[in-house]
């Protein structure tokens, strides 16, 4: 059985979550943002994606958490691409000066 994808990353307070997920595509990769709050049912627990008006502050605060968590990857991402680019050109160069 394949393996089920995991979230990039997840920030939580209290009942909300934020699941962070990474996404590939043709100009690199991008995220999505699923917010959700948990709460009891019974004996089980469920998700919603409904939210009371004393919820909105604290996932305003986790959404904007989100924002600089994927800021940072895709500014990382970047680097590492411009940092291989380099590499890889320096790679050229010496070898142009070998032969």
């Amino acid at each position: 059985m394949p393996e089920k994808p995991k979230p990039a990353h997840k920030l939580r307070s209290g009942a909300l979550t934020v699941t962070i997920w990474k996404n590939d595509g043709e100009n690199g990769p991008w995220y999505s943002c699923v917010p959700s709050r948990s709460y009891k049912q019974g004996d089980q627990w469920v998700e919603t994606n409904s939210y009371s008006g004393d919820d909105l502050l604290r996932l305003t605060k986790l959404l904007d958490k989100a924002d600089d968590w994927i800021m940072n990857e895709l500014a990382a991402a970047k680097a590492a691409e411009r940092s291989g680019h380099a590499d890889r050109e320096e790679r050229k160069r010496a070898g142009a000066h070998q032969r």
